[in-house]
């Protein structure tokens, strides 16, 4: 027996919806029948506008102005001026933060400094907040009521230091970088309740916290899940930490330094000071000659005691050790990469989605296999003349079907296009490619791969900083014609009616990163880019690459034809 979607009862409906992006279940359900859009005026919803196009973020702005009842319903809202330059800016010009009473969690991407005001004047009590890829937070952190917040991501602990009385009830907490000496002596001092700390950095490249009152070097006995992304220290600055946090759960580590590969300390520590660790993620990165060293990593402790699967490896520089599936998402393999595996064969590189890759590699018997691989780089890692590439031999090391970026820029000239026309009929999401400016003359000579790139392509990174990606008038509208289609570009002009040029071409552009001679147009002034703002419907930013480079940043929305 057959049901029909629309038979189910109203709670089954809208556990259901629940699971519907917010674009999808108003284009979806809205209009669908009255019974459905009452609905969906039930449903707590998530308003992401990272990643859409500024074509849909019009309209669903308007949808959301002609019915201020939705504003009420959404409780965490996503704002990101990263490949949306002006996101932010024009979404506050029309709604403030106030609007959106029952808004509970908070993320902003690429927050520019004037901005900041906007944020400010309007911030709601929430019981979470992110901010990322912002110079300084300082300003939207003392404005910010925290009576309420529980989830805190921000640059570092100095983003807090005028509000330490109010840090109180974070459970949870994402900064970009800190110094070591702070983590020991600072950091739960500020967030006696701390449950999860995430860190991209610790790193003596950071300037210290200034505390008047003597460091007491509380303990973080709430603490129970703990991920740094780089530890730049060595392995008795770390000791020092783990003994404040003895209820830790759950530790995800990266480092580089030949004193964190002494798997006895490791073990030493971990049942003395982590007793309570039940899953451990690391990878740690020594010289080459040290990896004899890492053979004990795959000692009883770990895969008998503790189920912690390992293995190692080595290449022309540095060797590492890793918990299977390998933490890292990113993974370079050269003609002298060599794996030791341990007891865990499978699903080891399953995390992997970037891989850059010897061609001479490529040629030789591998024992690495990455199956969910979007980006290849492939460069040359000798002085002999390159064979080409063939396919099968690729396929015994990626996934082809998982492939959408391919990397060439660092590739040889000559056999760059053997290579990408071997790739396109194996790789059916092959849709963004990166290449050099230099090549492209020599790409665009061969129809078959024209055809690949005018059918398939929807992503060009064809950029160097130093050089223009286009010769001449001629060569940029021979690019135009290639790569109708695309919708994302980042190239360099050699003066700034280039870039309308593209835009006039190139009808389908939705984001744009387009480097220009700073001279040709002045820092100070963006009347240029003004001006045309109506003709093209984007927004867009303006800033210094070099004192001789700028930059526009641009989010292309829908075009009169």
């Amino acid at each position: 027996m057959t049901m029909k979607f629309e038979f189910l009862p109203n709670e089954i409906l809208i556990f259901c919806f629940e699971y519907f992006n917010i674009f999808e279940l108003f284009s979806s359900f809205d209009r669908l029948n009255l019974r459905f859009s009452k609905l969906i005026r039930h449903v707590p919803l998530q308003l992401n506008l990272q990643n859409i196009s500024k074509q849909l973020f019009d309209q669903f702005c308007i949808h959301l102005s002609s019915n201020p009842e939705i504003q009420q319903q959404i409780y965490s809202l996503h704002l990101s001026n990263r490949h949306s330059s002006g996101q932010i800016q024009h979404f506050l010009t029309r709604f403030t933060l106030k609007d959106f009473s029952h808004l509970q969690f908070l993320s902003l991407v690429d927050v520019q400094r004037r901005q900041i005001s906007r944020i400010t004047s309007s911030l709601p009590s929430l019981s979470s907040l992110r901010i990322r890829h912002i110079d300084n937070d300082y300003e939207l952190m003392e404005h910010l009521p925290m009576d309420r917040l529980q989830r805190l991501s921000i640059l570092s602990l100095h983003s807090v230091r005028k509000r330490l009385p109010d840090t109180f009830n974070i459970r949870k907490l994402t900064i970009l970088a800190c110094l070591v000496d702070d983590l020991i002596n600072h950091l739960f001092d500020y967030f006696p309740q701390l449950e999860s700390f995430h860190v991209q950095f610790v790193s003596p490249y950071n300037y210290p916290l200034e505390r008047e009152i003597p460091a007491a070097k509380s303990q973080g006995v709430h603490l129970k899940h703990l991920t740094i992304d780089l530890f730049k220290y060595d392995f008795e600055q770390f000791e020092l930490f783990a003994k404040q946090i003895p209820n830790l759960r759950s530790l995800s580590i990266k480092s580089r330094g030949n004193s964190m590969i002494n798997a006895r300390r490791w073990e030493d520590l971990i049942q003395t000071s982590l007793k309570q660790l039940k899953v451990f993620k690391f990878q740690f990165t020594c010289d080459h000659h040290q990896i004899h060293h890492l053979e004990r990593f795959q000692s009883e402790f770990w895969w008998k005691e503790h189920q912690w699967h390992t293995e190692y490896s080595r290449d022309k520089h540095f060797a590492l050790v890793y918990t299977v599936p390998y933490p890292s998402t990113i993974f370079k393999l050269d003609l002298q990469s060599q794996r030791f595996p341990g007891r865990n064969l499978a699903h080891v590189f399953d995390r992997v989605t970037n891989v850059t890759l010897s061609h001479e590699l490529i040629h030789k018997r591998c024992d690495y296999y990455f199956p969910t691989i979007e980006t290849l780089e492939v460069l040359i890692d000798g002085w002999d003349v390159l064979i080409p590439v063939r396919i099968e031999d690729l396929k015994t090391i990626i996934n082809l079907n998982s492939l959408t970026h391919v990397n060439v820029s660092n590739y040889e000239r000559s056999s760059t296009c053997y290579l990408l026309l071997s790739i396109f009929p194996h790789a059916p999401n092959f849709i963004w490619i990166t290449m050099n400016p230099e090549y492209f003359s020599s790409v665009a000579e061969n129809t078959k791969l024209c055809q690949y790139f005018y059918q398939r392509i929807r992503k060009v990174d064809m950029i160097k900083y130093d050089h223009s990606s286009f010769e001449d008038y001629e060569e940029m509208t021979r690019f135009c014609e290639i790569f109708a289609n695309i919708e994302q570009l980042v190239c360099h002009v050699r003066e700034v009616n280039g870039v309308f040029i593209l835009l006039d071409r190139l009808r389908k552009l939705s984001t744009a990163e387009i480097c220009f001679p700073a001279q040709t147009y002045p820092d100070s002034s963006s009347a240029v880019f003004k001006e045309q703002e109506d003709k093209y419907n984007y927004f867009f930013h303006i800033e210094s690459i070099s004192r001789i480079i700028a930059k526009v940043s641009m989010w292309i929305g829908e075009r009169v034809k």
